[in-house]
């Protein structure tokens, strides 16, 4: 199952439609309201920005090499998932095994064409430059948003394209929410998302609370498809059913002028 290609860059409208005919513009807004109101995508192609002449390539290509190096050698992404080795990255292969979660190939493919067609000068690179790419959740492909940082070595997905990809699993499919309402939490660090187990007890405290409420048949298939083993895990040996209502309950209990803008595992 694929899913349309995320919307242009909204400014100030308060919902984005997924458009039936697909858009090869992602959306840098983390405040909005999302629907969908199609399906179909193309298959992944090569990437726009590889067609771009390359205006100063070696720079580009450094700046690259040196950000994925440090990507790359970062501890969170050896470690290893019940028995399943992670992804090893230097073989091009940046996939998550079992559960199959996130699919970061195409993340670094488009930033790198995204990188080497800088049309940039050395002396004016700029600290940061976001780039789109294709993400998988359960095999079901969604856009999102991806900043680099130059000289960090960091890569950053914005809340709403998360809350999209957990929409589309909790639903098993496509959600056709009216006004989900996405609030300015900022931005998550992507490699923070890369220990499979700590990204669902993310979700269990951060994003299913803002998402399912008291829905108990959410509650339900969260407990019994196949997030279960790992959510277990993240709660210790308490109930996982009476963990997420609880965690429900707690959250709409607090004042909605909550001062957070970040979220992390």
């Amino acid at each position: 199952m694929i899913a349309p290609d995320l919307p242009a860059t909204v400014a100030a409208a308060p919902e984005v439609e997924f458009p039936a005919t697909p858009s090869s513009e992602g959306c840098q807004q983390t405040s909005v309201a999302e629907s969908v109101a199609a399906v179909n995508e193309p298959e992944a192609g090569p990437s726009h920005a590889e067609a771009l002449r390359y205006s100063v390539r070696a720079t580009a290509n450094h700046v690259m090499d040196c950000v994925l190096a440090e990507f790359r050698a970062r501890p969170v992404v050896h470690t290893r998932l019940g028995n399943v080795a992670m992804p090893d990255f230097s073989a091009g292969e940046a996939r998550i095994g079992a559960p199959r979660f996130w699919d970061l190939n195409a993340v670094f493919r488009e930033g790198d064409a995204c990188m080497r067609s800088s049309p940039y000068t050395p002396g004016e690179l700029p600290d940061e430059v976001r780039l789109r790419s294709r993400v998988s959740c359960r095999g079901v492909k969604f856009q999102c948003d991806f900043m680099y940082s130059y000289f960090r070595g960091q890569a950053s997905l914005s809340f709403g394209r998360v809350l999209i990809g957990v929409l589309l699993v909790l639903r098993g499919g496509f959600p056709h929410v009216k006004s989900l309402q996405v609030e300015d939490i900022g931005e998550i660090d992507v490699v923070s998302l890369l220990g499979v187990p700590a990204v669902l007890k993310w979700l269990a405290t951060k994003v299913i609370k803002k998402v399912i409420r008291e829905n108990s048949q959410v509650i339900a298939r969260l407990a019994s498809n196949e997030f279960k083993d790992v959510l277990q895990e993240a709660v210790g040996d308490q109930d996982l059913g009476s963990v997420l209502k609880e965690t429900l309950a707690t959250e709409y209990a607090k004042p909605e002028s909550s001062g957070r803008r970040k979220s992390s595992v």
